[in-house]
């Protein structure tokens, strides 16, 4: 994470004051930032934080800012536990800028990347924590469609869960997917659901969250993914055609009623 308490966004009338960047990505980064006091004389700093993902100028194409205001627009309906509340949608220079709130949380894939060896009893206390957070999302008719170690928050103290990430959800109780190019299909690709990839005579519901949400368990429980191929086409037959190595032959701990 690096400094920038230097910097401000001048052009959303000094409202924020940046202190650190979270995550650089290829379309967006994410920062920390205090409020500033807009009722103050002086520019006064608030004990307040938040989380600001903003569009790179170089990306600001239509689908990236249909994602953020999808965002922005789902989530103004809804205040559901361990869902992080979206607080503004504010212009940015030539683009926008999410603005949501500041749990203190890290993605759990920095959790999995950096963390010190998890106890069996750990993971699955994480587990059921997200599992609670579908059974919510589905009883608020809502599909995320991209859940993954990325769009998971996990606070490394107490191992607190939050889910974000909301640029691709809906509010349908089903929708039907199109056939499309492997590179064009909207989710994580070692996560998505077959139904998601419009290969299959099906159409997505709540149960595509829940696939995605067994990936990500695989991994929290074997420290590997379930299909290990960075070919988008094999990844895709993987998910409609393939059995993966049940967790318990690669980690002796992972017991076997859990592996199935």
């Amino acid at each position: 994470m690096s400094d920038i308490s230097n910097h401000c966004f001048s052009t959303i009338d000094r409202r924020y004051r940046l202190i650190e960047k979270l995550y650089e990505g290829t379309q967006t980064d994410v920062y920390r930032a205090y409020k500033i006091d807009e009722d103050s004389t002086k520019e006064t700093l608030s004990q307040e934080t938040v989380t600001i993902e903003i569009v790179k100028p170089s990306c600001s194409s239509t689908k990236i800012l249909i994602r953020l205001y999808n965002q922005y627009s789902i989530l103004q309906n809804f205040t559901i536990p361990r869902v992080i509340n979206v607080l503004a949608l504010e212009p940015w220079e030539n683009t926008y800028a999410l603005v949501r709130e500041d749990v203190g949380a890290i993605s759990l894939r920095d959790f999995l990347t950096n963390s010190v060896k998890r106890s069996l009893k750990q993971s699955l206390e994480i587990a059921i924590q997200l599992a609670d957070i579908l059974h919510d999302l589905n009883q608020h008719r809502l599909i995320h469609k991209n859940i993954n170690p990325a769009s998971i928050l996990i606070n490394p103290e107490n191992d607190r869960v939050w889910l974000t990430n909301f640029g691709l959800a809906s509010l349908l109780p089903k929708e039907t997917q199109s056939i499309q190019a492997a590179n064009s299909l909207e989710g994580t690709l070692a996560y998505i659901a077959p139904e998601q990839t419009g290969r299959m005579n099906r159409s997505i519901d709540f149960r595509a969250d829940f696939y995605s949400l067994g990936a990500t368990l695989y991994e929290l429980f074997s420290d590997r993914l379930p299909f290990l191929t960075n070919d988008p086409i094999k990844l895709i037959y993987n998910h409609l055609a393939t059995i993966p190595t049940p967790p318990h032959r690669i980690k002796r701990e992972v017991p076997v009623q859990l592996s199935a």
